[in-house]
C-alpha cells in the first residue's frame, strides 16, 4: 500500500525467454572491452552485426545468430556440448575473453555467459564521451564556483545511425551510466568508455527521477567544457578520440508560488476532505468575491455536521402551540423570578438552565423536556453555521436572517 507523499521505485519486472520444448538457449553479449578486464562495464557499448555460431563438439551443423544494436544474441540449440565463437570479429581488435567458448547445456537451460570482449590493443580505436551533470546554483549555464556535480542521474549514449544530430525512431541506446557525486566541475561525474569512432547522441534520461524538481539551465557556449549543452547532445567522435563536453546543468524549481489541488486537512475521523471554494454575495459588504473556505470552512463543516446529528437525535413530538401559550402565562417560559411554583413531585420548569429561556412540558417523572426551545436554538445555530460557512471571510459575516427562523 502506498501512503501519502511516499515514493516507491521497486516496481520492477523481469522476463526471460523460454526455449522451445526439447531445446536450450545460449547467449548473450559481444562488446568493446576498453579496460581489457573481460567484464562489460556500464559505459562500454556492445558491438552490433557480429555473427556468433554454436557448433556441436561431436560434429554437426553450426547454429548462428547476429548481435543486435546492443551486441546481444541468443541461439536456440538442442541439448549437448557446443563450441561458441564469433565468425566475423571486429577488425584490428583483440579478444579479451576466451575464444571459442566451450559449454554443455541441458534441455530447458539458459546459458547466458558466452560473452566476448574486444579491445583496441593494436591501436587507439576506442574513445570516451562524457562527462558532467551539475547543479547550476547561479543559473548561468556554466559550472563554476558554487556549483556542484549531481549524483544518481542516468545518462544514455545513443547511436546516431543517420548522422542527422537528432534522435530518430529506431536509433538504439547502446550504453547507460549513472552519475556520481562529490566531484569538482573539472573532474566530471560520468564517462562512456570503449566507444568506437562514429556519430552519437548523449541524453539525460534520469530514470531515477533525481531531477524531478529541477529545470534545465540556460544554454552555455556550444561545445565548450563545463557549459550546459542542448539535450540530446550530438557528438562526432574520431577513432580513439575523447569528447568531454557533454555537460548538462540544472537548478531547483521555485515552488514558492505554487499551491496544491486535492485533498487537504483531516476531519475529526482522520479522513481527508477537499478544500471547498464558493462564490457568494456578502450581505455585509454588498460585493461578490471568491472565498477559499479552507481550515475555517473545515471547522464549520464539522460543527454543522455535529449540530445536525444532535438535532436528529433530539427530534421528538413538539409541544402544541396552545400548551406553549399556557406555559408562558403560567411563567414556564419566563425568567427565574417569574416562574410558577412547581407542583408536588415536580421540578421548577427551566431550573438549572442559563437565563431560564427554556420551553417544554413536564413529564410524570419530573423531568423537563425542552423540545421546542432546544429545537429553535439548535436550528438557529445550524443556520448561523451555514451562513458563516458560506460567508466571505472573518470580517464579512452576512447579517443574520431572523425571518428564516420558524415562528409560532
Amino acid at each position: 500500500m502506498l501512503g501519502a507523499s511516499e515514493v516507491t521505485r521497486d516496481a520492477d519486472f523481469g522476463y526471460y525467454q523460454t526455449p522451445t520444448s526439447g531445446y536450450a538457449i545460449i547467449g548473450d553479449t559481444v562488446w568493446y572491452d576498453d579496460n581489457s578486464d573481460g567484464i562489460q562495464q556500464p559505459g562500454e557499448p556492445g558491438i552490433p552485426n557480429i555473427q556468433v555460431c554454436a557448433t556441436p563438439t561431436g560434429g554437426g551443423a553450426s547454429i548462428c545468430d547476429t548481435t543486435d544494436s546492443n551486441g546481444h544474441y541468443l541461439i536456440e540449440v538442442p541439448a549437448g556440448s557446443y563450441s561458441v565463437a564469433p565468425i566475423n570479429p571486429p577488425a584490428n581488435y583483440t579478444a579479451t575473453t576466451p575464444v571459442p567458448h566451450l559449454l554443455t547445456v541441458q534441455i530447458g537451460e539458459q546459458y547466458l555467459d558466452a560473452d566476448f570482449g574486444y579491445d583496441d590493443k593494436n591501436g587507439p580505436l576506442l574513445g570516451t564521451i562524457g562527462d558532467l551533470v551539475f547543479l547550476d546554483a547561479n543559473k548561468d549555464g556554466v559550472c563554476n564556483s558554487g556549483d556542484s556535480a549531481l549524483s544518481g542521474v542516468s545518462v544514455d549514449l545513443i547511436r546516431d545511425s543517420n548522422a542527422n544530430n537528432a534522435w530518430d525512431a529506431g536509433e538504439p541506446i547502446i550504453a547507460t551510466v549513472t552519475t556520481v557525486g562529490g566531484t569538482a566541475c573539472s573532474a566530471g561525474n560520468y564517462l562512456f568508455s570503449g566507444v568506437p569512432g562514429g556519430r552519437y547522441l548523449v541524453h539525460v534520461s534520469d530514470t531515477n527521477a533525481v531531477l524531478f524538481d529541477y529545470t534545465k539551465s540556460p544554454l552555455g557556449a556550444a561545445g565548450v567544457n563545463n557549459n550546459n549543452q542542448a539535450d540530446p547532445y550530438a557528438i562526432n567522435l574520431a577513432p580513439g578520440g575523447s569528447n568531454t563536453t557533454a555537460d548538462f546543468g540544472y537548478y531547483p524549481l521555485d515552488r514558492s508560488n505554487i499551491g496544491v489541488i486535492g485533498n487537504q486537512g483531516l476531519d475529526r475521523r482522520g479522513l481527508q476532505r477537499p478544500v471547498r471554494r464558493q462564490r457568494q454575495r456578502c450581505r455585509s459588504g454588498g460585493r461578490d468575491g471568491a472565498v477559499a473556505q479552507e481550515q475555517r470552512g473545515h471547522r464549520h463543516d464539522d460543527d454543522r455536521r455535529q449540530r445536525r446529528l444532535r438535532l436528529r437525535q433530539s427530534a421528538r413530538r413538539h409541544v402544541p402551540g396552545a400548551r406553549q401559550r399556557q406555559l408562558r402565562r403560567a411563567g414556564g417560559l419566563r425568567g427565574d423570578a417569574a416562574r410558577a411554583e412547581p407542583g408536588p413531585g415536580q421540578q421548577q420548569p427551566g431550573a438549572g438552565l442559563p437565563g431560564g429561556a427554556a420551553a417544554g412540558r413536564l413529564q410524570p417523572d419530573g423531568r423537563l423536556w425542552l423540545h421546542q426551545a432546544r429545537r429553535h436554538r439548535r436550528l438557529r445555530l445550524v443556520r448561523q453555521g451555514l451562513r458563516r460557512h458560506r460567508g466571505c471571510g472573518r470580517a464579512g459575516y452576512p447579517e443574520r436572517d431572523r425571518r428564516a427562523l420558524p415562528r409560532r
